[in-house]
């Protein structure tokens, strides 16, 4: 698994509605994270001649969040839609601005 962007690189996360979804995750990252993701998301992009798309998972703490599928070329700015409750897009709203935890809660046993 490759990290990309790490909980440094968000600077906003907020839940919308959209026209096409009731709920959807907009961000914002930093300029080293779109840079990040704009590569990333490049190399990704859909195919326009077979219309294959690939899934980029959000993962926190080794946990896949979500996978939505890739629908084109993403930079500073984006949003994350799906069929998602309100109450799954505040959870992942809320996760995704607490970022990882900076340390281990317990040791892991021996």
């Amino acid at each position: 698994m490759s990290c990309f962007c790490t909980d440094r690189h968000w600077t906003r996360v907020v839940r919308l509605g959209s026209p096409l979804h009731d709920t959807c995750i907009f961000f914002e990252l930093s300029d080293a994270g779109g840079a990040r993701l704009k590569a990333l998301s490049e190399k990704n992009a859909p195919d326009p001649e077979t219309g294959f798309a690939r899934h980029l998972a959000n993962v926190l703490d080794d946990q896949v969040l979500t996978a939505p599928m890739l629908l084109g070329v993403i930079g500073k700015r984006g949003h994350i839609t799906g069929k998602f409750t309100r109450e799954e897009v505040s959870f992942l709203v809320n996760i995704l601005r607490a970022g990882t935890l900076p340390a281990m809660l317990t040791q892991p046993p021996t």
